[in-house]
């Protein structure tokens, strides 16, 4: 698996990746300034090689009750997100779209920084480190389910 990351805070680098200008502001306790409502992404809008793999501009994702909001630090890349891409083999499209992906953010493997808690979010808070199953992971930032991931041990 080949990891998509730059340095986390907090730890023995000295740097951060920022590219988000802040605009907006946080609209409750259980959200941390999270700045813009757009933010960079990998997306595709098609199925094909890493050719239809494109840098834009996209909103950021809306959680539900039951999700977060992750500053991603790292993306997973593995042979499913290629399979993913390609749309091969056809079967994968049952699921994930039969002419073109359903989701146009591309990645699932994740670890961040939750950065908003949905309502019903018991487990997490503003600032904890986390990592598992996210959609859209190759953005600045990631909605994800709360079952689907776990705090990152200090230390690593």
């Amino acid at each position: 698996m080949t990891i998509i990351s730059h340095d986390f805070p907090n730890t023995d680098s000295d740097t951060t990746t920022s590219t988000t200008t802040p605009t907006t502001t946080p609209t409750s306790d259980r959200t941390g300034d999270l700045g813009a409502t757009t933010m960079h992404a990998i997306t595709q809008d098609r199925y094909g090689s890493a050719d239809v793999l494109e840098l834009r501009t996209v909103d950021r994702p809306a959680i539900a009750p039951s999700q977060v909001l992750i500053e991603v630090y790292a993306a997973g890349v593995d042979r499913g997100v290629e399979h993913l891409m390609t749309g091969e083999p056809y079967a994968v499209r049952l699921g994930f779209g039969l002419t073109k992906p359903k989701q146009s953010v591309p990645g699932l493997d994740v670890a961040g920084r939750v950065v908003a808690v949905g309502d019903d979010v018991t487990r997490f808070d503003v600032g904890d480190r986390v990592f598992g199953i996210a959609i859209g992971a190759y953005a600045e930032y990631a909605a994800a389910e709360e079952v689907k991931l776990s705090t990152i041990p200090d230390g690593v």
